[in-house]
């Protein structure tokens, strides 16, 4: 994974409340560098009733654990971000996943287990993203 593909997965991290699985990249070859997709490994998870907080697994900073986009933006310094570098990435990420929805259902995905992620996607933080 590049540098520069670190503060994607920082603000993937920060939107739709992921996971990291290592497990979900079997075979990785130890013999030679692999191009590892920055966001691989990223599983949205839906909140309990739609109204946890998000929080991350990996925190982003020394006091919260909680994410949100103020949080975010607040740490992009430390990945060598500027204020408007930071609000481009954060709103390409917010384009990428405003069209959850859709994805899925052209994915297969029925009503029911759409209905069932909408909190993983769909809350202040992509409101505030996609304004940026």
């Amino acid at each position: 994974m590049s540098a520069s593909s670190e503060p994607r997965r920082l603000v993937a991290a920060g939107r739709p409340a992921p996971r990291w699985d290592p497990a979900a990249q079997p075979g990785l070859p130890l013999t030679r560098p692999r191009r590892v997709d920055p966001l691989a490994g990223l599983r949205p998870q839906p909140h309990a009733g739609g109204r946890a907080a998000r929080i991350l697994t990996t925190a982003i900073d020394l006091d919260d654990g909680v994410c949100n986009l103020d949080l975010v933006l607040s740490v992009a310094g430390y990945f060598g971000l500027g204020k408007a570098a930071a609000g481009t990435i954060v709103r390409g990420v917010g384009d990428a996943v405003a069209n959850w929805r859709d994805v899925a259902a052209q994915r297969g995905a029925r009503p029911a287990e759409i209905k069932r992620m909408a909190s993983a996607f769909e809350h202040d933080d992509l409101t505030a993203a996609l304004a940026l």
